[in-house]
């Protein structure tokens, strides 16, 4: 059939055969680069995600560490750390449109985005009931307790030395309650005006004080024990009393 076409007829035919094909490759070209676009700004729009949830991560952990600075450094008196999960950054996100529009970019995130919402409620609900419940402690004041408890070990280890080595036969301790180091705290005008203060340290206090006395006489009746040679009975005392 081509040959038998006139010169005329033939040009045309070519004519058309090479726009036919140059339209196709338009279209082509078109369609690729539509695609290459859309596969772009997917790749964009997930490094945009990724950066997005790097940060909101980042947001909590200064947010953590602000809480356990409230905890532990006595300076701080008062937790500044947003306590709506839907106010800060991340739940201004995820309760946006902008959540819904990465879930139909990222289908495979919607899981756990859901999981999320309770662990994030949870995390925000904790910091104000260690607000509401938190009270701001002496930290200088429990240590100083602290030490007073191990003066008050070691005093009765001398105690106890009296019926290890037969050689010592008076414990040599301190047995006013008033006079030791704890004891001068605890009778102090400072402690004394803690008490009506804050009825609950009053309490504490309150518990302390007989034994603490009990402690110190129990060395007197020892004392009396072993100046009348009654050793084992002083021991025997050492052990049911002042041990305890």
């Amino acid at each position: 059939m081509f040959k038998n076409l006139t010169i005329g007829k033939k040009i045309t035919l070519g004519f058309g055969l090479v726009l036919l094909g140059l339209t196709v490759v338009g279209i082509w070209s078109v369609l690729g680069v539509g695609g290459i676009v859309n596969n772009a700004g997917e790749v964009i729009g997930g490094n945009q995600l990724r950066g997005d949830m790097t940060q909101r991560e980042l947001d909590h952990l200064n947010w953590a560490n602000k809480v356990t600075d409230f905890l532990n450094d006595e300076t701080v008196t008062q937790l500044d750390v947003q306590t709506d999960p839907h106010q800060c950054a991340f739940g201004k996100w995820y309760y946006s449109e902008q959540r819904k529009q990465a879930e139909a970019m990222v289908p495979a995130i919607a899981a756990d985005l859901n999981e999320i919402e309770q662990w994030h409620n949870d995390l925000h609900a904790s910091a104000k009931e260690i607000s509401d419940c938190f009270c701001q402690a002496d930290l200088a004041l429990s240590a100083e307790l602290q030490q007073k408890k191990v003066d008050h070990l070691a005093w009765a280890h001398r105690v106890k030395d009296v019926f290890v080595d037969p050689s010592i036969t008076k414990a040599d301790v301190q047995t006013d309650p008033h006079k030791c180091a704890f004891g001068k705290w605890y009778y102090s005008e400072h402690v004394q005006h803690l008490r009506k203060e804050d009825p609950g340290f009053d309490a504490i206090c309150a518990e302390i004080e007989d034994p603490h006395r009990k402690l110190h006489e129990s060395a007197t009746h020892i004392n009396t024990l072993l100046g009348e040679s009654k050793r084992e009975q002083a021991a025997k005392y050492y052990m049911d009393n002042t041990k305890p």
